[in-house]
């Protein structure tokens, strides 16, 4: 949890989910994956950095399932490097 909304950091933050008034929002900090998936993310109302939807089953949990494992993998892989 971080201010009062889940949370997942990985070397900074990588991605939340919040609760808004008329809408649940999932932010994503890597906003050109965002734009890699949207066509797969249909409908759903997109932003920069997020992605926002009114119930559970507006979402493609497959599509979402990958672009999040794909921004952990690209986010470890950047971790995983030699520093000069």
């Amino acid at each position: 949890m971080k201010s009062g909304h889940p949370h997942y950091d990985l070397e900074g933050s990588l991605y939340a989910l919040a609760s808004q008034k008329h809408y649940m929002a999932l932010y994503v900090t890597e906003t050109d994956l965002i734009e890699a998936y949207r066509p797969r993310l249909g409908k759903l109302s997109i932003g920069k950095n997020c992605i926002r939807f009114r119930q559970l089953e507006d979402l493609p949990l497959d599509t979402l399932g990958a672009l999040l494992r794909e921004a952990r993998d690209r986010r470890k892989a950047l971790r995983s490097r030699p520093r000069r």
